[in-house]
């Protein structure tokens, strides 16, 4: 019985079945892998199956994570680490068939995008809210440990530019015109879409600005608004685009300023040390 194993017992006990169905992923994951299969198409299919796997992979060690947590009170940080790692996979996967082009014209990934053609605005929709979800259980899992905010953030970059590259910008405007049979969900996608960009770019500034202090961060976080301009520009939509500029220019100006103050300390050290 249960109260007369150690808690680490239970724990054992518990994860069995998620070991147990681990493994049967991750060997699933190796077979399809294995076949290499050319077709274009079905190439691209077996992507967007195994960007699913993947996130069911994550979900496990999740669940996992919520077993340590509830019997042994203490994150488990192996079961976490594997999540994101997983989670990474999944990315992966997905930018295998759309790319992770940030801001690039629509016409340097268009014909990958056709190869999941079939994979139609509904699908593509739910598939980036169930990353998306996933993404938000894994940061509440870890908290607020600063030492994962970036590589957190980095998934939360990728995750957007998937998102955006998923959406067909050739047919955008008839997608999206009130009579078409899709309007809905390539509408609820776009407003996605933006507010993600303009979320990372957010979390990039902040990130420059309170913990990292490293200028690269303030670099993504402009690249992210320019996307976002460049994805406004392209759909006709101008909401708000008087701020997205205006908060575009007043990053631009920070950056040259931080530029010139760091090479300005780099020569002050380089003549100390002559």
């Amino acid at each position: 019985m249960n109260h007369l194993l150690t808690p680490r017992e239970i724990f054992a006990k518990k994860i069995k079945v998620y070991d147990s169905s681990t493994k049967a992923i991750l060997e699933e994951e190796e077979e399809i892998l294995a076949e290499k299969t050319i077709d274009k198409i079905e190439a691209a299919s077996e992507r967007l199956y195994l960007a699913e796997l993947m996130l069911n992979l994550t979900s496990h060690y999740l669940i996992v994570n919520g077993i340590s947590k509830s019997i042994l009170n203490k994150k488990n940080d192996n079961a976490l680490n594997e999540a994101r790692r997983s989670l990474g996979k999944s990315l992966k996967y997905l930018e295998d068939i759309v790319t992770d082009y940030i801001d690039a014209p629509f016409s340097s990934y268009e014909k990958q995008l056709a190869d999941i053609e079939h994979f139609n605005p509904a699908a593509r929709y739910a598939l980036v809210r169930k990353i998306g979800l996933t993404l938000d259980l894994l940061k509440n899992a870890y908290g607020g440990d600063a030492k994962y905010k970036l590589l957190l953030l980095e998934l939360e970059g990728r995750h957007a530019v998937i998102a955006k590259n998923m959406i067909n910008l050739r047919s955008f405007q008839l997608d999206s015109s009130w009579d078409s049979p899709v309007y809905e969900e390539v509408r609820l996608f776009m407003q996605l879409v933006r507010k993600m960009l303009l979320q990372v770019a957010e979390r990039y500034r902040d990130a420059f600005m309170i913990y990292s202090n490293q200028i690269e961060d303030l670099k993504k976080g402009i690249l992210f608004l320019s996307t976002l301009m460049r994805l406004n520009a392209l759909t006709d939509n101008r909401q708000d685009d008087a701020d997205i500029r205006k908060k575009y220019d007043i990053w631009q100006s920070k950056l040259a300023v931080e530029e010139q103050k760091r090479e300005q300390q780099r020569k002050q050290d380089a003549m100390k040390n002559a």
